[in-house]
């Protein structure tokens, strides 16, 4: 893929397309917390960093 000429820079498209398999892996991990996020995410409340979700691992 050409990323020159995106309009996005191309690694936050790849941070954004990692969050669902994030929250899919912590769900294994701790339910509740992935149900938090899931709604975060999904009602966009407020930005999820993938620094802050690489912390749950």
């Amino acid at each position: 893929m050409e990323t020159g000429n995106l309009p996005i820079d191309a690694s936050i498209v790849k941070k954004r397309m990692a969050i669902p398999k994030m929250i899919a892996e912590l769900t294994y991990l701790d339910k509740e917390t992935a149900i938090k996020y899931m709604q975060i995410w999904g009602e966009k409340k407020k930005r999820l960093q993938i620094s802050t979700m690489n912390c749950i691992r």
